[in-house]
């Protein structure tokens, strides 16, 4: 993610550039290629953190049909796909051929609406893991530090969604479109999704909440089976003795240490 803020920003500084020289192609392209994809490295991090969340809530079989370790696999393998759309797209927008340069667009368009498709299906597991453990996990459910985390998450994918539909929009149009011709689109609906995005992860840093003292683990002590048992370290309020709670998931009654 930091890279793609990064790549982002070196992408709207040289957009200086293309008002002093509004014919230059040189800077045009690379404004393109930069803006457009960097928003995927973005999505990449969303991923990792669904699975990294699912992963330290020992809470898989929440995410099913798709194992947490699969998660970041599946759709970095997908956005790779439609990557390398856009990125041969964006390669035939300098042509001096108008039909050459419509294929690009209309590429480019397809390579962000597959996008589009798949980030909508991974936004689909991330409400479904969190309806699944509200309503089969009401002991996970109750634990609060993890979800504030998982608040961020389900906020930055919606400003992803908001950014993706207006550069479909965009693309869509004839170039250049009404869209394209007025800045305050890209400001509202492109840059601030991203300063969103970049600065919500700056307030809710991963590592925070993500930690070892706050893990859930499967307990097999006091003889309850492994599926049956959730240990809870630290999550949701304050422990006894070496901290720990176990929560056994067939009733309400809580062992404390």
């Amino acid at each position: 993610m930091l890279i793609g803020a990064c790549t982002h920003a070196i992408g709207l500084w040289l957009r200086l550039g293309i008002r002093a020289q509004p014919h230059g192609l040189g800077f045009m392209i690379v404004d393109e290629v930069l803006v457009v994809l960097s928003p995927c490295a973005y999505l990449a991090g969303l991923y990792v953190l669904l699975g990294k969340i699912t992963q330290h809530l020992d809470g898989g079989k929440y995410l099913r049909p798709i194992k947490p370790e699969k998660v970041a696999k599946i759709f970095v393998w997908s956005d790779v796909a439609t990557f390398m759309i856009q990125g041969n797209a964006s390669g035939l927008l300098p042509s001096k051929s108008a039909i050459v340069v419509k294929i690009g667009r209309y590429l480019l368009l397809v390579g962000l609406i597959l996008q589009f498709i798949s980030f909508l299906f991974f936004c689909y597991l991330v409400i479904i893991f969190f309806y699944r453990v509200r309503t089969e996990a009401p002991q996970l459910y109750a634990m609060r530090r993890w979800k504030r985390l998982y608040a961020a998450l389900i906020f930055t994918c919606l400003t992803l969604l908001i950014r993706t539909v207006y550069r479909i929009a965009e693309f869509a149009q004839n170039h250049p479109g009404y869209l394209y011709t007025h800045e305050i689109f890209f400001f509202v609906f492109d840059c601030l999704p991203m300063w969103l995005t970049i600065t919500t992860y700056v307030i809710f840093w991963p590592g925070r909440y993500l930690t070892d003292e706050t893990k859930v683990r499967p307990s097999i002590l006091d003889g309850f089976g492994i599926d049956n048992t959730i240990s809870l370290n630290n999550m949701g309020g304050s422990n006894e003795g070496n901290g720990r709670t176990r929560l056994h998931s067939g009733s309400e009654e809580e062992y404390r240490n």
